[in-house]
């Protein structure tokens, strides 16, 4: 049976997610917040917070913390951030600031924590960061 994500519930799914984005790998975050996997499918937002959640609960659980005592979720995720271009950083993080602020600033402390430690400087990165953590509180303030 082939699973695709278009049928997949982040709600109802979980295990279904994770068992397909463990299988397929992934390939590359897109600007638009999509995850794109190793055969080409591709996960909204929604499922690859799925991912991510089940990952960091696991993550906490287990005590897998990385040098500076940052989790290995939120390591792995930052590097995504600085790894792609300025433009990207900036287009993810700002739309996951509308999506969920909360999990914004979270992503913007950790891209930022995770630079300081590796003596990361990209500019750019920074400022990108930082306008859509300046965002997400902006969205914070008018909950």
């Amino acid at each position: 049976m082939s699973l695709k994500a278009e049928n997949l519930s982040p709600v109802n799914d979980a295990q279904a997610i994770v068992a397909l984005i463990e299988r397929q790998g992934l390939a590359y975050m897109h600007s638009s917040g999509c995850a794109v996997l190793g055969d080409g499918t591709w996960l909204q937002p929604e499922q690859w917070d799925t991912w991510l959640n089940i990952h960091g609960l696991f993550a906490e659980e287990s005590g897998a913390r990385g040098e500076e005592g940052m989790d290995k979720v939120t390591e792995t995720e930052a590097a995504k951030v600085v790894g792609s271009s300025a433009s990207d950083c900036e287009i993810q993080m700002m739309g996951q600031a509308d999506r969920n602020p909360l999990s914004a600033l979270n992503a913007v402390a950790g891209a930022l924590h995770y630079m300081n430690s590796k003596g990361i400087e990209r500019i750019s990165h920074r400022r990108a960061l930082v306008k859509a953590g300046r965002k997400a509180l902006a969205e914070l303030e008018k909950i």
